[in-house]
């Protein structure tokens, strides 16, 4: 147990001696009486009181910070604030309930502190474009949708001044969202004080606001009777396009439409059957058959349950096809165009492969992703080339080939199959082959880049008879960016080792320039957070400008959380997709972060502002993708200051 005392005449911290010590000398203490009244709670674990020490000879108060452990039975923890102090309080309640809670949590106190603080920008960020905010309580506004219901708040709070709005407690909290009881105090304009309760319903998806239901002070009954109506129609993921389109494709099938079935996939779509008894490959002749030939079969019907999606072009989903005579279940991963009208791609699991589904999803996801104009890196003098090698590929065209190789390149095959390092002539006879391979196509996607000279591709080898073959490459050039210097092939499943040559290949052209950013980005993935620690100042500041950031932190802070999401998982990653801009005293550069939490996978990009001092990081400041002119701003200040 520990106790933070925060009050400004005191300010100390009592491990548990002191701590037990301290309470003994207080109980101990004659004709002293203690009060305690309970202010806002959070959970069962947290509660915020007002204590109250009074004695014949003085009195005093503070607010404290009550946190017990998960059976309520013994006291872990406890945070002391001066008795005005409530704003303090307040946020390290909130802070210490982010913390111990759950997406419900970060929401509600997010949500809850930009409407307190009248910051309708945030207020718009924290919420989707289309949410719904209804509210319940009488004389009041009905339902509207977010550009109404931000007009109504900013004349609102332009009606008063010094307005708190607290969250009392929170009953309620999922991963779909929670209920909360909500206090509003303030200043009319005329200067009198109002004080208001209600309860509110909040839906979550994706970190993000998209349903707000409001309660009376004396509806907590209706609230939570809402939530769980609510969430019941909320635990799985929303449907996006793919699973609309899969579920008109479902449709068809049970209608015996064939027609319907012919105009829902494109002229090219592929469906690959990596179920252990089948192991094919359908183009889309045969796509199209096998569904004209489900549908037909009267006696049949699919029905399908919504596992995940990625975006709005993938969905996976557990498939039951039901007969009067067997009953066989899969798992399908359903890709579709970027409009949502057509199936472009299909993969189908044995029920029992869930990993090997999940992981395919993440895989197609990162390359739609890689492919649209806001995923990919900016294109470089390596990924030009690399576009020239794969047409010149699949176009069989072997003069083009021998014009792309420098005389001393090397081609390094690293796939557990493979293991070969090949010679320049032999490299070049490779390529030579492939280019003469009858009906072979070579593709590739950029997935990140390093300055001019270097790039990460994810490619495939498809060919005509269905064969497909993955890999990740780093693909560099010469400083001319015309010729092929070393090319290093990996299985599309060994990413660290892939993302790690990238990194020793960058630091080998570019030197020391880069040393901090990959020595953090290596010490981050290993989940060394001692190592990490070693390349910031003990002073750096970190500041978060996302929709749910932290704000301000400290570099033990940050520490704090780094140590706290690896316990939580073993596979949290940070990949630099692209480097914007790299200079003695920082870096400007777009970055992934992911991992897998609770079984479910998160991903996040983000541009991140790097400032440098001594070759160690001083400043560290995130953005959301979107805002890059904010990011590049502050990378334009940093230059400034040298």
């Amino acid at each position: 147990m520990d106790v933070d005392d925060r009050r400004r005449g005191l300010r100390y911290e009592m491990h548990a001696n002191v701590a037990i010590s301290n309470a003994s000398s207080i109980a101990a203490t004659p004709d002293l009486v203690v009060r305690s009244e309970p202010i806002a709670t959070r959970g069962d674990p947290l509660a915020l009181v007002r204590l109250r020490f009074v004695h014949p000879l003085w009195s005093a108060e503070a607010l404290a910070i009550h946190e017990v452990s998960a059976d309520g039975s013994l006291m872990t923890r406890g945070v002391v604030f001066d008795a005005d102090d409530e704003d303090g309080a307040y946020a390290e309640l909130d802070r210490r309930a982010i913390e111990l809670g759950g997406p419900g949590v970060l929401s509600t106190v997010t949500v809850t502190a930009a409407y307190g603080n009248g910051d309708v920008t945030l207020l718009r960020d924290c919420c989707f474009p289309d949410a719904v905010i209804v509210d319940h309580r009488p004389a009041l506004f009905g339902a509207h949708g977010l550009d109404e219901f931000l007009e109504r708040t900013t004349s609102l709070l332009a009606l008063t001044t010094s307005t708190k709005l607290r969250i009392i407690e929170i009953p309620i909290e999922t991963a779909s969202g929670s209920v909360s009881r909500l206090r509003t105090t303030g200043l009319t304009a005329e200067g009198g004080l109002f004080e208001s309760e209600r309860w509110s319903v909040g839906m979550i998806r994706d970190g993000r606001l998209e349903r707000l239901e409001l309660f009376s002070a004396d509806a907590r009954a209706e609230a939570e009777a809402r939530f769980s109506e609510l969430a019941r129609g909320h635990d799985g993921p929303p449907p996006n396009a793919a699973a609309r389109h899969l579920e008109r494709w479902c449709d068809a099938i049970n209608r015996g439409d064939v027609d319907a079935i012919s105009a829902l996939h494109t002229p090219d779509v592929v469906t690959f059957d990596r179920r252990r008894l089948v192991g094919s490959v359908m183009d889309a002749t045969d796509t199209v058959a096998n569904a004209a030939w489900l549908a037909g079969r009267r006696d049949l019907e699919i029905h399908y349950v919504l596992l995940a999606t990625r975006g709005d072009r993938l969905a996976l989903a557990r498939q039951e096809y039901r007969h009067p005579l067997t009953q066989v279940e899969a798992i399908a991963l359903h890709e579709v165009t970027a409009d949502g009208a057509l199936a472009q791609c299909g993969v189908i699991f044995d029920v029992e492969d869930e990993d090997a589904a999940f992981a395919e999803l993440e895989a197609r996801a990162a390359l739609l992703e890689a492919s649209s104009d806001g995923g990919r890196p900016a294109e470089n003098a390596a990924s030009r080339h690399a576009a020239r090698f794969h047409a010149a590929i699949s176009s069989g065209d072997a003069e083009a080939i021998t014009r792309l190789f420098a005389p001393d390149n090397v081609v390094d095959d690293r796939r557990r199959l493979v293991g070969v390092r090949m010679s320049p002539e032999s490299s070049f006879e490779s390529a030579r082959l492939l280019a003469e391979f009858d009906g072979l196509t070579l593709t590739g996607e950029p997935v990140a880049t390093r300055g001019q000279r270097l790039v990460l591709l994810q490619q495939q080898f498809v060919h005509r008879s269905r064969a497909v073959v993955e890999t990740l490459t780093v693909h560099e050039v010469d400083e001319s960016g015309d010729l092929l210097d070393l090319a290093v092939l990996f299985d599309p499943e060994d990413e660290d080792a892939a993302w790690d040559e990238l990194d020793a290949r960058a630091l080998m052209i570019e030197g020391d320039i880069l040393r901090p950013l990959v020595g953090c980005v290596s010490d981050y993935n290993t989940h060394d957070v001692d190592r990490l620690g070693s390349w910031f100042h003990p002073d750096c500041v970190f500041e978060n400008h996302a929709l749910v950031g932290w704000g301000s932190f400290t570099t033990a802070e940050y520490l704090v959380y780094c140590r706290s999401l690896f316990e939580l998982t073993d596979q949290a990653r940070v990949r630099a997709l692209e480097i914007v801009a790299a200079e003695r005293w920082g870096f400007l550069t777009r970055f992934r972060m992911s991992g897998r939490r609770d079984g479910g996978y998160f991903a996040q990009d983000a541009l991140i502002v790097t400032g440098l001092r001594d070759g160690r990081v001083s400043r560290h400041e995130q953005f959301l993708i979107e805002r890059r002119a904010d990011a590049e701003a502050c990378f334009a200040r940093l230059e400034s200051h040298g």
